[in-house]
């Protein structure tokens, strides 16, 4: 018959105070024995071992990996250059024992997460479940419980995206080519299911209007190439160096340009650079600032209040976006952006005519 050891009697006891949070004095001698002085033996211990032993969230130089410029952050979980540590606090009254800041995942944070999660729709309905499932592994049973019956219905009422494939895995791997600064050669089925092949180098990953997107750098046609992930049918790593040569990854600037390319891209639709200048009448600047970052824009003096915007995009989801607005967006250069706005209204008003 299995007896366990001190160490594992202790081990148990911290297990269990992390996952329910607090425990009564009956349900830790259910665990340790029924001696009173036995029960505060292991109290001591734990208390003693918690003290001066904390899972650090700071790398070696005891620094964030990114600098948050929030003061009340730093007051919140900082003390004196250390993340907060876990504490154990007795309550000789309600003779209860409860462990504090021992969360590895703040449950603030955790249903955050889930909502985004549950809100793009990015994943399908087995992967969503494992990924929220495993989020909430990680409170203790009361914080649990509370995001579970806050997200209940939602989750019940989840529909996943249409054709909607398992994709982590194949997100994890890709982004272990782009960390690898791998050359793929990629078979690829596009909007009309037809397959074709091409090689790019992938440089990040991203995550946007429903899908994951691969961005690379494709050296046969001099630019960068949105691929949606889900629509990869296979890929293979290139290993001759004479073909990788040409690719020049080494040569792109792929820290600073990469954030700035997702800037550009609404909708992940591929293209050439361009500057677009428009007028907005709608009712939400901010909408519009917040579609595309990397803007200029200022307030235009007239008898109702408008904008004059100025945004630098890529690809041909911008004009997709651009004419979601309907009236309130008109473009007014350069000239070969206002033409092709003219020409896709044309082309729609004669399916109604």
């Amino acid at each position: 018959m299995y007896k366990a050891n001190k160490s594992q009697l202790m081990v148990q006891l911290y297990l269990e105070l992390i996952r329910k949070s607090t425990l009564t004095r009956e349900e830790i001698k259910g665990i340790v024995g029924d001696s009173d002085r036995t029960v505060q033996r292991y109290i001591n211990d734990l208390i003693k071992f918690v003290e001066h032993n904390n899972t650090s969230l700071l790398n070696e130089e005891g620094k964030f990996l990114f600098e948050i410029n929030d003061d009340s952050y730093d007051m919140d979980f900082i003390n004196e250059g250390q993340v907060r540590k876990p504490m154990i606090v007795r309550d000789k009254k309600a003779l209860t024992l409860s462990l504090k800041y021992s969360e590895t995942l703040n449950k603030k944070y955790v249903l955050i997460l889930i909502k985004i999660l549950l809100d793009t729709r990015a994943l399908n309905e087995n992967e969503t479940l494992k990924v929220i499932n495993h989020l909430l592994s990680h409170l203790c049973i009361e914080d649990r419980e509370k995001i579970y019956n806050s997200i209940r219905s939602e989750v019940r009422r989840f529909i996943e995206l249409e054709a909607a494939l398992p994709l982590i895995d194949s997100v994890w791997k890709l982004n272990q080519c782009i960390m690898n600064k791998d050359i793929l050669s990629i078979t690829y089925f596009n909007l009309k299911s037809k397959k074709r092949n091409l090689e790019i180098a992938p440089m990040y990953i991203t995550q946007d209007e429903f899908y994951f997107y691969l961005i690379g750098y494709n050296a046969d046609k001099d630019n960068m190439t949105t691929l949606r992930v889900d629509r990869i049918d296979d890929y293979k790593i290139i290993t001759n160096k004479t073909d990788k040569s040409r690719f020049k990854v080494d040569q792109v600037d792929q820290h600073n340009e990469l954030g700035t390319y997702k800037n550009r891209t609404p909708l992940m639709f591929s293209g050439q650079n361009e500057r677009i200048t428009f007028e907005y009448y709608g009712p939400s600047i901010e909408a519009i600032l917040d579609k595309f970052p990397d803007n200029k824009y200022s307030k235009l003096e007239s008898n109702h209040e408008h904008y004059k915007v100025d945004i630098n995009a890529s690809g041909r989801g911008v004009y997709m976006w651009l004419l979601s607005q309907g009236a309130d967006i008109k473009v007014i250069s350069p000239p070969s952006a206002k033409q092709k706005m003219k020409q896709i209204v044309t082309e729609m008003h004669r399916l109604y005519e």
